[in-house]
């Protein structure tokens, strides 16, 4: 499946080890193109300006999202992408330093919610990753090895 992928993270650097990671392991014909926002509401911004867009499949985008960002954190981004895409075709796994038993359950409350993948991102974490963007409407939640 060929997708955009969205990484969503107020960190810079988190954000520059994520999408270099993806390149390096993804195969191109995985991801059409990735596309990085370091603040929230530019994201829900462009995602709401592609779905007016003619030819775009909401479904094609999956999201890696930071939980803790400065204005609009990850739970409320997730609130306000429902108001985008209130079918839930867009996938999201929550992609953050918190390894808060709390945080992580929280996320899976959410149906579009796929995965929880803790910082830092490495190779095993883009492969999982990969997986994550091919679930469909039937999916069933997962949590990353945070051994790994």
């Amino acid at each position: 499946m060929r997708t955009e992928l969205i990484l969503v993270d107020d960190d810079p650097i988190s954000l520059l080890i994520s999408k270099h990671l993806i390149e390096k392991v993804m195969p191109n014909q995985d991801v059409l193109r990735i596309k990085t926002f370091d603040v929230a509401v530019d994201c829900l911004s462009y995602l709401s300006h592609m779905k007016d867009g003619q030819n775009v499949r909401i479904g094609d985008f999956k999201i890696l999202l930071d939980i803790n960002m400065p204005e609009i954190d990850g739970w409320r981004f997730l609130g306000l992408l429902d108001k985008i895409d209130p079918e839930k075709l867009i996938k999201v796994v929550i992609h953050s330093s918190s390894k808060n038993p709390k945080d992580m359950e929280f996320a899976f409350s959410y149906s579009r919610v796929v995965n929880y993948i803790p910082k830092p991102m490495d190779n095993a974490k883009v492969l999982q990753l990969k997986n994550d963007m091919n679930v469909n409407d039937n999916h069933q939640n997962n949590m990353f090895n945070l051994n790994r």
